[in-house]
């Protein structure tokens, strides 16, 4: 669930008032997959009108099946088999895309592997820590 910076610029009035307008061509409507729930109604999420795609998160899958997130254990989350399949096939039924987010590079590699086809490859802040950490490890190396 995204929220806006406290502090980002708000639009011009103007803006706000084209909003309704142009919200179906230039705002895409992408729900996120962030629980069994959610990924049981994959389904009813895709058919509902204006929605462009969905994001699978599965660290919150993870923690809804009673398992602990990748960045926890260190170990590569698990979405169920049947879960994953039922997903996939409700996105290429209904040609709407679905993608998935990933903790690192191999782990996007096995997400489009698996069909989705939109994969975000880490966060912000995972990225920014591991490229410090490769700047620390360089630097004592040194």
């Amino acid at each position: 669930r995204t929220h806006a910076h406290p502090h980002a610029a708000t639009p011009p009035a103007s803006a706000m008032s084209q909003a309704p307008s142009t919200s179906g061509s230039d705002v895409l409507v992408i729900p996120q997959i962030d629980s069994l729930e959610a990924a049981n109604n994959i389904e009813e999420i895709l058919s509902v009108p204006g929605v462009d795609a969905a994001f699978v998160q599965p660290q919150g899958l993870c923690a809804h099946g009673g398992r602990m997130s990748p960045s926890a254990t260190g170990h590569a989350q698990v979405i169920p088999a049947e879960t994953l399949d039922r997903m996939l096939r409700s996105s290429h039924r209904l040609a709407l895309p679905l993608g998935i987010d990933s903790a690192d590079g191999a782990t996007a590699r096995v997400g489009a592997q698996q069909g989705f086809r939109m994969v975000a490859v880490g966060n912000d802040v995972d990225v920014l820590a591991r490229a410090a950490a490769e700047q620390l490890r360089l630097a004592q190396m040194a």
